[in-house]
């Protein structure tokens, strides 16, 4: 590819992009030393219509179901998430 000077240009592999969430849950769950650091998951709520972020640590996944998990709420509620489609 071609700078704006006619020069080339190589292209930046390194830049940061996303990837599935299960290949970081994963990553997470086999990975030590990455596995130290602290995160969160957010997900949006459509009845407050805000994004909620939990720590990872209060969040529980199904086993073998991509697509679900359930948390802990503050109010001492438990809280399904359904896969949709």
């Amino acid at each position: 590819m071609k700078n704006g000077h006619g020069e080339d240009q190589k292209r930046d592999d390194s830049r940061k992009h996303m990837i599935p969430i299960q290949e970081l849950l994963n990553r997470i769950r086999w990975d030590d030393t990455f596995a130290e650091g602290d995160f969160l998951i957010g997900y949006y709520d459509r009845v407050s219509g805000e994004i909620i972020q939990l720590p990872l640590q209060h969040v529980q996944f199904t086993p073998g179901n991509h697509f679900f998990f359930s948390t802990l709420a503050p109010m001492a509620q438990f809280v399904k998430f359904p896969s949709i489609g």
